[in-house]
C-alpha cells in the first residue's frame, strides 16, 4: 500500500519513509553538513520521547543509503520514579523492535544542594553517553536537539545579554556530537514518529513551569508565533547568518566529505596570521570545538605550506594535516585507519 501524498508508513514491507518526505529530504541535506564517513557509527541519544523517535525515524530511512550503524543509549536520571523506569522500558522496547544495539545507564547520585537540576542532568547526560560512545566504539552521538530548541536558546541568551558568539546557539557539531535534527520543528519529528509507527511517551517535567525554559516554551512562544508566525524559522536562520560570518575565512578550502582542502595557491596573498586563522576555523568546522590544540599544532600545519609532499601533523580527535602535491588537507581519519 503506498499512501497518496507519497510516502510510506513503517509497516511490514516497508523500511522507511519515502525519500521525498519532506522531513526526510531536510535531514538528509543537513547531515550532508556534518561530514559523516560511510560506516561511521551513530550512537543516538535516546529519551523515549517523541523528538528522539523522531531522529530514529529518519536514521533508519537513510541507514543503508548512507551505510551507518546505529544504536541506542538512554540515561535514566531517576529523577520521575515510575516515570523514569517506564521511560527506559519504552526505549528498551523501541530498540528491540529494530534490532538495534541498546545501552542505558541508571544515575545513581543527586545533584548537590544548590544546583540547577537542569545543569547536573546534562552534565551526568553527557558524561555517560560519552562513555558509552567510547566503550561500544561508535563514532558520534547523535542528539534529539530540534529547530524549536535553537529558537528558545537564542531568546534566552538574548534576554540575559548576550554578545554576537552567544547567537551561534547550539552547535550542529561539537567535538564527537552532532545534532541532526536542527533544521526540523519538533512537531515534524513527532509526526515522522507517528507516521512509522514508533512508540513514544511524554515527559510530564516538561510542563513544569518552575524550569525557565518550560516557561519560554509554554507561555511565551505560542504568543510570538501567534504574532510572528515565522519566528522559529528567522531565529534559526539567524543562528546560521552569526555561523557563516565566523567560517567565511576557511572558505577558501574546499569541503571534500569530512574533509578540507586548501589549494597551495590561496596563501601566496595571505599573511602567516591569515592562513593560521584559516586553518583554525577549518579545524572547528571538522572537529566541532578547538579543544585541545594549542599554537604548537598551528605552527606545525603553517609549516605545511613549505613542506614537502608526504609530511603531515598529528592533530586531536583522530584529525590529521597533510600536505599533497599542491595544497594542504585537513582530515577527520578512522580509528585504526592507516594513511
Amino acid at each position: 500500500m503506498v499512501r497518496a501524498n507519497g510516502s510510506y508508513p513503517l509497516c511490514p514491507g516497508f523500511k522507511s519513509l519515502h525519500r521525498h518526505h519532506k522531513s526526510l529530504r531536510k535531514f538528509r541535506e543537513w547531515l550532508k553538513s556534518l561530514a559523516l564517513e560511510s560506516g561511521d557509527k551513530i550512537l543516538l541519544a535516546y529519551s523515549g520521547g517523541g523528538d528522539s523517535a523522531g531522529m530514529l525515524s529518519l536514521f533508519q530511512s537513510i541507514e543503508k543509503k548512507f551505510n551507518l550503524k546505529i544504536g541506542l543509549c538512554h540515561i535514566n536520571h531517576s529523577l520521575r520514579g515510575d516515570e523514569s523506569l517506564r521511560d527506559e522500558e519504552v526505549s528498551k522496547k523501541v530498540a528491540k523492535n529494530f534490532n538495534l544495539p541498546f545501552f542505558s545507564y541508571k544515575l545513581k547520585s543527586k545533584p548537590e544542594k544548590g544546583r540547577s537540576i537542569e545543569e547536573w542532568a546534562r552534565e551526568r547526560r553527557y558524561y555517560f553517553l560519552e562513555k558509552c560512545r567510547k566503550k561500544e566504539g561508535y563514532d558520534f552521538i547523535a542528539t534529539a536537539h530540534t529547530m524549536d530548541d535553537q529558537a528558545e536558546t537564542l531568546l534566552l541568551r538574548i534576554a540575559r545579554g548576550c554578545g554576537i558568539e552567544g547567537l551561534k546557539g547550539i552547535e550542529a557539531k561539537t567535538g564527537n556530537i552532532i545534532r541532526p535534527c536542527l533544521v526540523i520543528r519538533s512537531k515534524e519529528l513527532k509526526e515522522v514518529a507517528k507516521e512509522c509507527n514508533i512508540e513514544y511517551v511524554e515527559d510530564s517535567s516538561n510542563e513544569s513551569e518552575r524550569f525557565l525554559r518550560n516557561k519560554l516554551r509554554i507561555k511565551i512562544m505560542p504568543l510570538l508565533e501567534k504574532e510572528f508566525p515565522s519566528i522559529v524559522e528567522n531565529l534559526f536562520s539567524l543562528s546560521l547568518i552569526v555561523k557563516s560570518r565566523e567560517v567565511s575565512t576557511p572558505s577558501v578550502a574546499k569541503l571534500d566529505g569530512n574533509s578540507l582542502y586548501y589549494p597551495l595557491r590561496v596563501f601566496s596573498s595571505m599573511s602567516l596570521s591569515d592562513a593560521t586563522q584559516s586553518f583554525r576555523m577549518g579545524l572547528k568546522m571538522l572537529k566541532g570545538d578547538l579543544k585541545g590544540l594549542n599554537k604548537r599544532h598551528f605552527e606545525g600545519i603553517a609549516r605545511l605550506i613549505t613542506s614537502n609532499k608526504g609530511a603531515f601533523v598529528p592533530l586531536p580527535s583522530n584529525i590529521v594535516a597533510f600536505r599533497e602535491e599542491e595544497g594542504i588537507r585537513l582530515k577527520r581519519k578512522k580509528i585504526g585507519a592507516v594513511r
